[in-house]
């Protein structure tokens, strides 16, 4: 797979956070119910955390960032609900996140 299109799936969303960790979300589902895939879920959440910290280095402006942080999704929860929740602090360790918070 080329590197441009590794990512693609979150560079094209308008929320590539809240998508990344919607992702993370299925896959930690997928853990709880069918124990066996543990090593593989585990393995493509590393790959979908990589990949969301590639998409955050590319943006610029905090106050966007900020606002994707704060949209919530039709279960009325926000993506650091889910990234608590997940454990998945590992995607906010990027430059933009240091200027966000």
């Amino acid at each position: 797979m080329e590197e441009g299109a590794s990512n693609q799936f979150l560079m094209t969303n308008l929320n590539s956070v809240q998508t990344a960790v919607h992702l993370l979300q299925l896959l930690s589902l997928i853990e709880e119910r069918y124990s066996v895939t543990s090593l593989r879920t585990q393995h493509l959440s590393e790959i979908i955390n990589e990949q969301a910290r590639s998409v955050l280095e590319k943006l610029f402006y905090p106050a966007m960032m900020k606002f994707q942080l704060r949209q919530v999704d039709l279960q009325n929860r926000d993506v650091l609900y889910y990234l608590e929740r997940l454990d998945a602090f590992a995607i906010m360790e990027t430059h933009i996140m240091d200027r966000v918070m």
